[in-house]
């Protein structure tokens, strides 16, 4: 103590400076250890600043990236281009063959009960992959989309719940659009039969009004109907619809009995049976016209929306290096051929012609090679973390899961299964078969889900 004293005053300074000297040693003196330890803690709180700062740049640097465009190795254009033949194939198989089996006019009563009940059965199954591509693919990758890092802070801030946005307004856009194509054609199709016009959607129409349709023995008028109607007769034909097992196509003459009241013969004058019958003819072709092009309608929009979709596993498939390209490929052909399957049940029980039925058939097969193409070409410049196509691929997904999810349960599971009279008439056996495919359907695609 007394050296570090003397070692601050000088021995030439007089008595008072010494003595000062001397006081301030004193008191500074206990302070050191307190100064070393604030200049440590200070010193040790710049490095740990230095080295967040370090962690975050490189955070920063990893993030950059890992949404950066990804150096394209192994690639070979020859296989890709092979690739879109082999899924054109694949999907025009499953989608034509089974049209062509639905549409198919067989005379033979007991070959055409083994080819409607088998039928069903495809159709059964094709809702399970329909619900299961909704499910298991669409609903996965859209909330993958949404939920990507790599996403703009603009959209990242609501994220995932731009899925059930696009979802939602995709299927609230469906039911608006059947709403209106049903109402337009239900008009379109009375002032047909009242005033003579010409044709609408769905059904032909003569010169007389009176609605071609398809019978068992060929082609009728219904304006034949009341040909052997009296005044006093009880007895009314009308058009319905004929169960499955005729394909959903054809329709018969059935005799409705009671369905109006006898008109006293002094009557007939003022109200006509034949007025009756001609009313109720005409409500029940417009019910069924309206029904038929409802259906039209679901299906067109339902194929859309599994379009979109194809299209977006095509690009994607033609911007995938050669060590997984083989895997995908087979997967992806697996998928399009089981949707080709259910597509062309539905489409193949429509009422429109065949030439509209194949149109239909072509616009699926074409959509998965047309995105591979896409993809070939824009291969070298493809970002799959670019927030333009997060954004694509995201809002496609999530419209075509609102589609689907809205024609699997309102359009295939409800009117075919659970308020369908026909299928309720099946015996318990042919119920287990059917509800057994739907679910082989779905569990088929939740497999194929592994590899794409």
């Amino acid at each position: 103590m007394n050296q570090v004293q003397e070692s601050c005053c000088c021995k030439d300074c007089g008595t008072d400076t010494k003595s000062t000297c001397r006081a301030i040693s004193t008191h500074v003196t206990p302070l050191r250890p307190s100064i070393r330890g604030i200049v440590f803690l200070g010193l040790a709180g710049l490095v740990g600043a230095s080295d967040v700062v370090a962690e975050g740049n490189s955070t920063a640097a990893e993030s950059k990236d890992a949404c950066a465009i990804s150096s394209l190795d192994n690639y070979s254009l020859s296989f890709h281009i092979a690739g879109v033949f082999i899924l054109f194939a694949v999907a025009a198989l499953g989608i034509i063959a089974t049209m062509q089996l639905a549409s198919a006019d067989i005379q033979n009563q007991k070959a055409a009960s083994v080819l409607a009940r088998l039928l069903h059965l495809l159709k059964m199954f094709g809702i399970g992959v329909i619900a299961a591509t909704a499910w298991i693919h669409l609903l996965p990758d859209a909330f993958g989309s949404f939920g990507n890092p790599c996403l703009d802070a603009g959209w990242a801030r609501y994220g995932t719940g731009y899925v059930g946005v696009f979802g939602l307004i995709a299927a609230f856009i469906t039911q608006l659009i059947e709403m209106a194509a049903s109402g337009y054609n239900r008009g379109c199709h009375a002032k047909s039969l009242t005033d003579n016009s010409s044709v609408c959607a769905g059904h032909d129409v003569d010169n007389d009004g009176a609605e071609l349709v398809r019978s068992p023995s060929g082609p009728i008028h219904s304006s034949d109907h009341d040909k052997d109607l009296s005044p006093d007769q009880t007895t009314v034909l009308v058009l319905v619809e004929q169960s499955t097992d005729s394909h959903e196509k054809n329709q018969s003459e059935l005799p409705l009995l009671n369905s109006c009241p006898a008109i006293p013969p002094h009557d007939a004058g003022k109200v006509s049976l034949r007025d009756q019958a001609r009313s109720h003819d005409t409500d029940s072709h417009t019910d069924v016209s309206s029904n038929d092009f409802s259906k039209e309608i679901a299906t067109i929009i339902l194929e859309c929306g599994i379009m979109f979709h194809s299209l977006i596993v095509g690009v994607t498939l033609g911007v995938t290096p050669d060590d997984s390209y083989t895997t995908l490929l087979i997967a992806v052909a697996f998928h399009q051929l089981f949707e080709g399957m259910a597509l062309g049940v539905l489409i193949g029980t429509l009422s429109m012609s065949l030439t509209s039925k194949r149109l239909l058939c072509l616009m699926y097969p074409l959509t998965t090679p047309l995105g591979v193409a896409i993809g070939i070409t824009v291969r070298h410049s493809y970002n799959e973390n670019g927030t333009n196509m997060i954004l694509v691929q995201g809002i496609f997904n999530s419209l075509s899961a609102g589609i689907l999810f809205y024609n699997s349960y309102t359009e295939l599971m409800s009117e075919e299964v659970s308020h369908n009279a026909h299928f309720r008439g099946f015996t318990t056996g042919f119920k287990a078969a059917c509800f057994s495919a739907m679910y082989f359907g779905a569990a088929s695609m939740a497999i194929l889900a592994i590899w794409a």
